[in-house]
Formats: C-alpha cells, structure tokens, sequence
C-alpha cells in the first residue's frame, strides 16, 4: 500500500501518519481490516419492535440489514441481492418483504428466497433454497443492537469481556428515546473518536460549557479496546441531576460511583454519555477519509419529558468538538503537522486507542 509508512515506531505516544487520516488507499483498507472485522453499532432494539421492522447498517464497505422476523427473531443480512448483486433497501422502515427493485427478485424477513420473477422460462432449475441472502451476526446489549458481517463472529459477549459493569447498571433496554441530533463534520473519524477519549481536551476547549464538573479526579478506566471514563461535579454546585435537567427522572438502580456524567468508548467507533437521567448512544459513521457522520440518540426515563431549552448544552459541546476536529482536519496534510508530547494521564486514552487500531490494520 502506497499511503502505508515502514513500520511504525514502538507504541509509546501518537504513532498514527498524518496520512491515516485523509488518504482515500487507507480509508480502503479501514473498511476491509477494522469495521469488517469488529461489531458494530446498528440501533436500538426499539427500533425493531415490530415484525417487518429493519435497520439499514453499513459495516466497513458491507451494506446489511437487521430484519425482524415473524419468528420475534433479529436476523443479519447482507443487503445485496443475490441475482446481480444490486444493494436493495436504503432506509430504516418496515417491511413485508425484500424486494430488488432492479429484477424483482423477493426475498423473506429471514433472507429466503422467496420469488423470481420468469423462473420457469429465464432460470429453469433454478433451486430457490440455495440463493437467500447471505448472511452475519447480530446480538444485543441491553436493547443496543449490534451486526457483525462474519455470520460466524465471536460472540458479542466475548468482544465486551471486562466492560465496566456500571454501564450494565443503566440498562438502556428500559428506557425510551427522546432525542435524535446528527452532525455532518468535516474530519476523519478517527480525529473525533480521539477527542471524544481526550480528556485534556475538557479543561480548555470546554472551559465554560463544561465548567461545573471536577475534571481533576476523573475516573479513566481501560476494558481491552474500550474504555470508560466518570466524573462529578465540583463542590459546591448542584449534584441533583433531575434539578439541574427538569423534567428528565433519575435513572434507578445507579450507585454513588457511577458518577455525575461519563463518557465512554466501545472500540471502534460507537461513544456512550451517560448521566443520573440520561443515556446516550453516540455513533460515528466513516462517510469518507475526511468526512464523518454523527449520530446521538438520547434515551430518558420513559415518564421523563424533553427539557424546556432542549438539549441547548449538547449543541454546544458538539458545537466546540465539531470544531476543533475540522481545525485539525483543515491542517493535517501541512508539512508542519506533527504531534508532541502525550499528556501522560489524560491523553493515555488516544495512545492506547491507536493501539488497538494498529493491532486491527497491522501496524
């Protein structure tokens, strides 16, 4: 590959190329060697409560689908039809079945084929039985649906051995979606999730918006590629979460140490927020080597009502990281781009990230 550099350096600080983050070979082979590889975040299990319901999910350079079928099952499917190929559904619905729109060629919420228009005539002995739509792997975490696009993955279980048994405690399955923000950046994805697990970041580039927690005792905690990170407010301000957010409940069945807000990581690229009264899944989708989509949908008590200012302090915060990624994005193929020192504590996050990455792309 002509963007990859010698091998890189022993893994003791930001190792990554500023190619890592804009060259279209790379970007390639992201989708073949990572996303193709690890599970991925697809949507809430509530979007697929009904039978016909299903998630439109692209894995690396993979379209799938994640159906619900009459059998209350949740099945992984590949989103290419199996005539020539052509990719069929293009947004999350409901369905009674999957048709191509190119030949007409049906298929069932199990990925059966089940109708080929001119069979006798245009394919005879064609066996239906042997041209289904391929399939992959999906499982869920407490309501958060998960695909894989090997129909033979490791259990998601085993890619979440170790996680922070605090994140078990807010048992998202429970609550109710009240908000949906997506952000269109100009930034490689990789810039955004390295913010996002930045934890120097917060005493400068939110210094007002963020101004109110106690940053200095931060919990920052690793789980294999994933991590964890808690934190309180500072004395002296209002530790009574349903006070400083009306009309969001409190989320039963936390402890003391699950912390004011928390901001965490399952590798490679889905970031979760949560707080007293709110859990939040944060998806970052690769939509090129410079660009990223942002998707955060924000779940609540299901007797909570959305705040009267909405979700003012959200914006603002995505408002100041959305910047700063496109800052680093605007001056990564300058021939001074470089990166220093890591901060030894709080940007121990990106290194180790970088890690995992490097082990995935055979750094």
């Amino acid at each position: 590959m002509t963007t990859q550099p010698t091998r890189l350096q022993p893994l003791e600080g930001y190792v990554l190329q500023p190619e890592h983050y804009y060259s279209q070979e790379w970007f390639d082979a992201e989708q073949k060697n990572l996303f193709n590889k690890t599970w991925v975040f697809a949507g809430l299990e509530a979007q697929l409560s009904e039978v016909g319901d299903y998630l439109v999910v692209q894995v690396g350079y993979q379209p799938m689908l994640v159906t619900r079928s009459k059998d209350g099952k949740l099945n992984a499917l590949h989103n290419v039809c199996r005539h020539r190929g052509a990719k069929m559904l293009t947004e999350c619905g409901r369905v009674q079945g999957i048709s191509c729109p190119y030949h007409a060629w049906r298929y069932d919420l199990t990925g059966e084929l089940t109708h080929v228009p001119q069979q006798t005539t245009q394919f005879p002995g064609l066996e239906t039985r042997d041209w289904g739509l391929l399939k992959g792997s999906v499982a869920l975490w407490d309501g958060l649906v998960f695909v894989h696009a090997d129909p033979d993955a490791q259990p998601l279980s085993h890619w979440f051995a170790g996680l922070d048994k605090r994140l078990a405690r807010f048992r998202p399955s429970r609550l109710r979606e009240i908000n949906v923000s997506v952000y269109a950046i100009k930034a490689n994805w990789k810039f955004f999730v390295e913010n996002h697990i930045d934890w120097l970041h917060l005493y400068y580039l939110h210094s007002s918006s963020l101004k109110d927690f106690a940053h200095d005792t931060g919990e920052l905690t690793q789980h294999g590629p994933h991590w964890t990170s808690f934190e309180n407010v500072r004395d002296g301000q209002d530790s009574n979460a349903a006070g400083r957010r009306p009309g969001l409940k409190e989320i039963p069945g936390l402890h003391a140490d699950d912390a004011f807000i928390g901001a965490h990581l399952i590798f490679p690229n889905l970031a979760l927020l949560t707080s007293p009264t709110s859990f939040a899944t944060v998806n970052v989708q690769p939509t090129g080597p410079e660009t990223c989509e942002v998707e955060i949908r924000t779940l609540a008590m299901p007797e909570s009502v959305v705040p009267k200012n909405g979700f003012k302090e959200l914006d603002q915060v995505m408002g100041e990281d959305c910047s700063a990624v496109e800052r680093l994005q605007q001056s990564v193929r300058s021939s001074a781009f470089s990166v220093g020192p890591m901060a030894k504590r709080w940007e121990e996050p990106i290194v180790k990230f970088q890690q995992s990455y490097c082990g995935f792309m055979g750094l």
